[in-house]
């Protein structure tokens, strides 16, 4: 295709996408209020708003995968150390999941689950 070829083609595309978005100058009318909603998007994985999310085990697994499977679930997590300080991760497949809060069982969806994390050999 040479260049004026493609010059007229993408105005004239251009012309069509410009008219297809056009207003007829129609009043839109009312808007029903009974579709405006204020409720948060449901969690992945959880299913309904007042539903809890179960709690996936992640210890033992290296923490680029615990992070998937919790972020999967619809949860939120935190690393922490053995002593419970925040850990600065800069690569997460430096590190190991040794243990979790809560461990197992159901929360409610965007929960965080904590992970205490190690370096891993």
């Amino acid at each position: 295709m040479t260049r004026a070829a493609l010059r007229a083609a993408v105005a004239a595309a251009s012309a069509l996408l410009i008219a297809g978005c056009a207003s007829d100058g129609a009043d839109p009318g009312p808007v029903d209020e009974s579709l405006i909603s204020e409720s948060p998007t449901p969690a992945p994985g959880g299913g309904g708003l007042d539903e809890s999310v179960e709690v996936p085990d992640v210890t033992d697994e290296v923490l680029v995968d615990a992070q998937a499977e919790i972020l999967r679930a619809g949860l939120q997590h935190e690393e922490v150390d053995a002593d419970g300080e925040p850990v600065v991760v800069e690569d997460p497949a430096d590190y190991v999941v040794v243990d979790q809060e809560p461990a197992d069982g159901t929360v409610d969806p965007q929960s965080p689950v904590i992970l205490t994390v190690e370096p891993r050999d």
